[in-house]
């Protein structure tokens, strides 16, 4: 498998991408561990960057943390910013 190298705001979106399929808004969240888990195994430098870029998310409001930090889920009083990001940046 080749792993790629993803500008920081498309592995956001990659990020929010997995999190919109999966259906995972407001208290129906998703384990961290499993979602850094994901997205390593196709890109490079692997979770350390996926987990700062989760960070990022949270400051902005993208996505809120549950179970103390253990799991995410997306705003869903953002939905139509997330999904205009999404659009935006995903390749």
């Amino acid at each position: 498998m080749v792993k790629r190298e993803l500008t920081e705001n498309q592995l956001k979106a990659h990020l929010l991408d997995f999190l919109r399929r999966q259906e995972r808004w407001g208290a129906r969240y998703f384990p961290i561990d499993t979602l850094v888990n994901w997205i390593s195994k196709g890109m490079k430098r692997n979770g350390k960057r996926a987990r700062d870029s989760i960070k990022e998310l949270v400051k902005g409001g993208y996505v809120l943390v549950w179970k103390r930090g253990k799991t995410i889920s997306l705003n869903p009083h953002i939905a139509q910013e997330i999904n205009e990001f999404i659009a935006k940046n995903l390749v």
